[in-house]
């Protein structure tokens, strides 16, 4: 699932358990948010920023998984490390197991359920394949939705259409306008220029320039935008100096790390942070203040930076 998804749907879990058992949720809001961006950066569906680079680079699921997924799995084990001795006092408290127990069954439409875990994997083994099949990841997605739509709520479709965010895809829309205009105009074309002179035409020093400065700058600027003035800046570079980025691919693994993890930076740095944080406050009238996260938040992108410097460094 993407992250923001991710957030929705264990958030209100934690604060259950959290409130039931009398422990502080915070150490788990920080986990999670955290978690959701980092396990987010490791396939093409876990964070928007992903699903441009992968459309525009034709990258398919298994490309994000093999590359990608080593690195994350370093920075994940790494930055929960971090998050234990930082919040070691509160992660030592005892809890009574008796208050964990539940009685009766959650799921209240059994045969929604089965249907949604077999269309869960049956879309997980297409977008694996989908290489092989041919098919375009909207494809597979708009496909699986529309079946599931069908299956569930054959006599609802209008009504839940009409719970779809169509002013987040217009946003989309008119954002991509921009961009070309942007790109039409030689605007990117200009950046990209800037980008090579300070790499000073090396291939390893633009890797790191990209990654890091996409990383710092998504932290504050949301990295959806973000994403998409940079593809055509990447795509710039092999035009101004096709000898030296003849293959693009390793800095298309440099641009995803660098706007999917520079979300932890801050609590404005991804959509996952912000409605994580808004729910906290509205479920269980706690709030994080910008200062606090991003005390931790700036500690996880450091971390999380080194370590996918190096990677690019010395694998890709």
């Amino acid at each position: 699932m993407d992250n923001v998804t991710t957030i929705l749907v264990m958030l209100p879990i934690t604060l259950a358990v959290a409130d039931t058992t009398g422990i502080d949720p915070i150490p788990f809001i920080f986990g999670e948010i955290f978690a959701s961006n980092i396990g987010g950066a490791a396939t093409l569906i876990g964070d928007p920023p992903n699903i441009m680079i992968g459309s525009a680079a034709k990258l398919h699921f298994s490309d994000f998984v093999l590359n990608l997924g080593p690195v994350l799995f370093v920075i994940f084990i790494t930055v929960n490390f971090f998050l234990v001795l930082a919040f070691r006092k509160t992660l030592t408290k005892k809890v009574d197991s008796v208050l964990l127990k539940q009685s009766g069954s959650p799921i209240t439409n059994r045969r929604h359920f089965y249907i949604s875990i077999i269309l869960i994997i049956i879309t997980i083994i297409l977008f694996i394949f989908q290489e092989t099949l041919g098919f375009e990841s909207s494809f597979i997605a708009l496909m699986i939705a529309s079946v599931s739509l069908l299956s569930m709520r054959p006599k609802e479709v209008e009504k839940t259409l009409e719970e779809v965010e169509w002013s987040t895809i217009l946003f989309f829309v008119g954002l991509f306008i921009m961009v070309g205009a942007l790109e039409e105009t030689g605007f990117l074309e200009y950046l990209a220029g800037h980008i090579l002179a300070l790499s000073r035409g090396s291939f390893q020093l633009a890797k790191v320039f990209v990654v890091n400065i996409s990383g710092f700058a998504s932290a504050f600027v949301d990295n959806i935008p973000y994403t998409a003035t940079m593809i055509p800046v990447i795509e710039s570079m092999q035009k101004l100096n096709p000898d030296v980025f003849g293959n693009l691919e390793p800095m298309w693994w440099s641009l995803s790390l660098g706007a999917c993890l520079g979300g932890n930076g801050t609590a404005i740095g991804a959509s996952a942070n912000v409605i994580g944080l808004a729910l906290l406050k509205k479920y269980y009238g706690k709030e994080i203040s910008f200062i606090e996260f991003f005390k931790y938040g700036m500690v996880v992108l450091l971390i999380s930076l080194i370590i996918s410097t190096a990677f690019l460094l010395f694998f890709l």
